[in-house]
């Protein structure tokens, strides 16, 4: 249950047809999405947000396409797309 999406960005590799969309950040969530099945691969809790913190973008790596990127007022974090479509946080 979202009431917003505030960022989205499609993988820029022809192989791979997904979509990456973020939510507001009340319950900021990542989600990865496979556009031509219109199915959702997986999603995570942004968390460990300091108060005053606010998420504004998610976008795909252009080198590395696992790899996703979530910025914003003092937010910068990364994620990588596992083998079983989870979301694991990590540190580059």
């Amino acid at each position: 249950d979202c009431n917003e999406f505030v960022s989205a960005d499609f993988c820029r590799n022809d192989d791979k047809k997904m979509l990456v969309t973020m939510t507001g950040t009340a319950d900021c969530k990542v989600i990865v999405w496979n556009w031509d099945k219109q199915k959702c691969l997986g999603f995570t809790d942004v968390s460990g947000l300091s108060p005053g913190c606010i998420v504004r973008q998610v976008s795909f790596c252009p080198t590395e396409h696992s790899i996703l990127l979530v910025t914003g007022k003092d937010v910068f974090k990364y994620y990588r797309i596992q083998e079983n479509n989870s979301l694991k946080p990590f540190h580059q």
